[in-house]
Formats: structure tokens, sequence, C-alpha cells
């Protein structure tokens, strides 16, 4: 009996970090999820730089979208002048084609997110975007613009210059 125990003990571990692990959202489904939101009209999107349980983007892309804000004057856009999700400025009832998962190992994935910015337009956009586990969930940790450049690299390289163009004035 004193056997049993030990074995029934680690067979529920084993069942209920099994369970925890499937009960994660796949990375199309996250997608998916944050892009329906572009879907309809008059419907609020996400927004990248939310810091709350809504929060869509990784701790360390928030930290380069907060001090790019703190950076930007009063009144001015800041680096992103434009949505990098759609890689847009506007769209209207966007339409997914095609999320593909190009890369998963269960903590960062990559996705190549195809779509038509407007639903009567028949040119299609693709955005690459990088994702990362944080505290069970999937977190956007980079986006590729048209380029396939780091916008999170980009806007910490912003942030470096206006940081020291600030300590040269």
């Amino acid at each position: 009996m004193r056997f049993l125990a030990p074995f029934c003990s680690y067979f529920l571990l084993y069942c209920s970090s099994s369970s925890l692990a499937l009960a994660i959202e796949s990375p199309a489904d996250f997608l998916a999820r944050i892009y329906d939101t572009y879907s309809h009209d008059g419907s609020e999107t996400v927004f990248l730089g939310r810091t709350d349980e809504g929060r869509i983007a990784s701790k360390k892309f928030i930290s380069v979208l907060e001090e790019d804000a703190a950076l930007t004057p009063p009144g001015d856009i800041g680096f992103l002048g434009y949505d990098p999700l759609c890689q847009c400025q506007d769209y209207q009832e966007l339409i997914v084609t095609e999320i593909r998962i190009l890369f998963n190992d269960g903590k960062a994935s990559h996705a190549a997110v195809t779509f038509h910015p407007f639903k009567d337009e028949k040119y299609t956009i693709t955005t690459r975007v990088n994702l990362v586990v944080e505290n069970g969930r999937w977190f956007i940790d980079d986006i590729l613009d048209a380029g396939q450049n780091s916008i999170r690299e980009a806007i910490a390289a912003s942030n470096l210059e206006q940081r020291s163009n600030r300590s040269n004035n």
C-alpha cells in the first residue's frame, strides 16, 4: 500500500501538468482571436500597447512601446504611425485568408498571417509575427514589417537615438 501512494501522487501530478499543457491556446487560435477584432467595422481592435489583463504583447515588447511613449513629445505620434498588425492605417472588415505556423516549440512560435485589408479588395498582405509564452499564455514578442525587419528592434533603436539626442542637448 505504501508503494501505491507515491505512484498515485506522481500519476496525478503528471495528469494535471499534461492537462495544463493542453489548456494553452494554440498560436493560430491566439492570432485568429486578435485578427477577428479587425473583421468588423465599428468594433474596437486590440491595442498592441495594452498593459492590463487584455495585454497581447510580451513584456519585452511592452517595455519598448512604453519607453517610446515616454520619449514622445506631447501631441506627437511616436515611432509607430500605423498599426503593425495589419501594416496599415486604415482597413475595412479585414478578412484573414491564412494563418500559417512556421515554427512552434511550445515556448516560442513564428507565424505568417495573410489577409485582405479591405473586404472588396483582391490584394493580400502577409504579416509575420513572433510569439512567446509568458505565464501560460501566448504574447506577441515582435512583428516583422513588409521588409521583414523587426519592429520591436526598430522601436528600441529609435528609443536609444532619442535618449542619446536628449543627453547631447
